[in-house]
């Protein structure tokens, strides 16, 4: 008798007890679309160099360069030869891999 007090006791024990409640975790996108307007930050996969090359318009690399770090405003997307810039000023333009949304 005194066994089946203590399975049944177990069972209830183990019954009664529920687990906490945990937060619905938020999922951020992988890829945001960055829009025209909208505020930017320039982050460096490569940590000796802290700097990220600039574009044209037509998407190809100039010898200029912007540091890790600095904040602009999009002034214009575009997607050209497969490649996705973001306009920061009137002649620099940046991979959109090399940026993210401030």
């Amino acid at each position: 008798m005194k066994k089946l007090v203590k399975v049944v006791s177990g069972l209830v024990l183990a019954v009664s007890f529920t687990a906490p409640k945990l937060g619905v975790s938020e999922v951020a996108p992988t890829d945001p679309a960055i829009k025209k307007g909208e505020k930017i930050f320039v982050t460096v996969k490569d940590t000796k160099k802290q700097t990220v090359a600039v574009y044209n318009k037509d998407a190809k690399k100039t010898s200029k360069t912007v540091k890790m770090g600095s904040t602009f405003t999009a002034k214009d997307v575009k997607k050209v030869n497969g490649k996705k810039i973001v306009k920061v000023s009137s002649d620099k333009w940046l991979n959109t891999k090399d940026v993210v949304k401030d």
